[in-house]
């Protein structure tokens, strides 16, 4: 009895944990993807915080496939990885100054390592979560 419980736990788990990936994806369906997302951008919104007092920055150097900002207080720098609407972003590395308020910060980066997917909605990058749920929101900061 144990034993089917437990397979049956472990393969909700695994379907769980599932991402689903587009199949037969090629190079130039990458490059169209990471042009829309290249340039600056600021974050606008933040799920989990009503009010930015301070707006953290995203960059995509898409040449070499990194983005790199400001988190609020911190700069950060980190590797992504893009495919289609998938998206994907390695562990963010920054610097470690103190600042008073960190919860946009801290939020952030947390958020950052949640996001799957990205969608374009009135001319805003929206970063979202394997669920679907609206993680950041960023506008385009012109150059």
């Amino acid at each position: 009895m144990f034993k089917y419980i437990f397979i049956s736990v472990l393969s909700l788990v695994t379907l769980k944990t599932c991402k689903i990936i587009p199949a037969n994806l090629d190079n130039s369906q990458v490059k169209v993807a990471q042009a829309e997302v290249k340039g600056t951008w600021k974050v606008i919104h933040i799920q989990g915080i009503d009010s930015l007092s301070k707006k953290p920055t995203l960059t995509f150097d898409t040449e070499n496939k990194r983005v790199n900002g400001n988190a609020g207080c911190n700069r950060y720098n980190a590797t992504y990885t893009i495919k289609d609407s998938l998206i994907t972003f390695g562990p963010a590395l920054s610097t470690k100054m103190y600042c008073n308020n960190m919860n946009i910060e801290k939020q952030f980066l947390g958020l950052l390592k949640k996001v799957s997917y990205f969608k374009f909605e009135n001319f805003n990058l929206v970063f979202l979560s394997t669920t679907s749920e609206k993680l950041l929101t960023l506008s385009a900061i012109e150059e």
